[in-house]
């Protein structure tokens, strides 16, 4: 029976509205758990299923090694039925060889995992995506998974199996530009994850990541959190509905006109902005 779970389970034990207001978008959160905390999400029998497959989606399976990321064609071919399907035999020697393996949008091809995004968006009121990682082996020094870098979302990391080293930043934290890339310094704390173990890591916290000699699994819930701009952006796109901004300026009016149509655009930007509901109606568009 698939377990369903809560936003507050998944916290224990934070609670979720001290999370919410404490630490969502503000600082990462490390929680250790029993090893079977998270068993239910995923195993390496599930993994191996969604590999093997009809007519899977390969622009959703990503392999990278030391050398960057891997072209699909070296570790696919095209069934007899003409859909892609995964070379078993290459994919785990990529493996072998210490290749990291990530497979994305995963709650629609396994319902553990989207009961468990539907309980984190439940509580987040955004959009969730989830992507599984696993590697069977540590990747040779210099691979691109252990530069440090920063995201423009959030995520959740869900330990499920083996352990993961996770080193976080002070430079680049919270806020900062997405995507930078830095030579990596020696980090303010490394954590490792153990099965059953979370680690929050919000958007634009500086970190890196690798895997250890041992078969690892985890699971990346991925989210956004709106941003001022994007309500900016919604209010932009109020003002077009507008009807009286669908006629020409009036450039060449007198300067009472003129001055009338800047003092009505003026009024309706302000009803917009004090419009209530109007951040309620943008999650809900989300």
């Amino acid at each position: 029976m698939t377990k369903t779970w809560t936003f507050g389970e998944v916290l224990s034990p934070v609670k979720v509205e001290d999370f919410l207001t404490g630490i969502l978008g503000k600082s990462w959160l490390h929680l250790s758990g029993h090893s079977e905390r998270f068993s239910s999400l995923l195993s390496w029998a599930d993994i191996n299923r969604m590999l093997c497959r009809s007519g899977l989606d390969l622009t959703r399976v990503h392999l990278s090694n030391q050398n960057g990321d891997v072209p699909t064609e070296r570790f696919s071919t095209s069934a007899l039925s003409g859909f892609p399907c995964i070379r078993t035999a290459e994919l785990n020697q990529f493996l072998a060889d210490g290749a990291v393996l990530a497979i994305d949008s995963a709650a629609d091809m396994h319902e553990p995992i989207l009961d468990l995004c539907r309980a984190v968006e439940r509580s987040l009121g955004v959009p969730i995506q989830a992507q599984i990682r696993c590697s069977c082996r540590e990747m040779s020094s210099g691979a691109q998974s252990s530069e440090v870098h920063s995201y423009d979302h959030d995520i959740i990391v869900f330990e499920l199996l083996g352990a993961g080293i996770w080193s976080l930043q002070s430079e680049g934290g919270p806020g900062s530009a997405s995507g930078a890339k830095d030579s990596p310094g020696p980090p303010d704390i490394e954590l490792k994850l153990r099965p059953g173990d979370l680690l929050y890591i919000p958007r634009g916290q500086q970190h890196s990541d690798r895997f250890l000699n041992e078969p690892s699994a985890s699971i990346t819930v991925i989210f956004r959190n709106p941003t001022g701009v994007e309500i900016t952006a919604r209010l932009f796109d109020r003002l077009k509905e507008a009807d009286f901004l669908k006629p020409e300026v009036p450039r060449f009016a007198t300067d009472d006109v003129q001055s009338a149509y800047l003092t009505v655009l003026q009024v309706e930007i302000i009803r917009i902005c004090t419009e209530p509901g109007l951040l309620l109606g943008f999650m809900r568009d989300l």
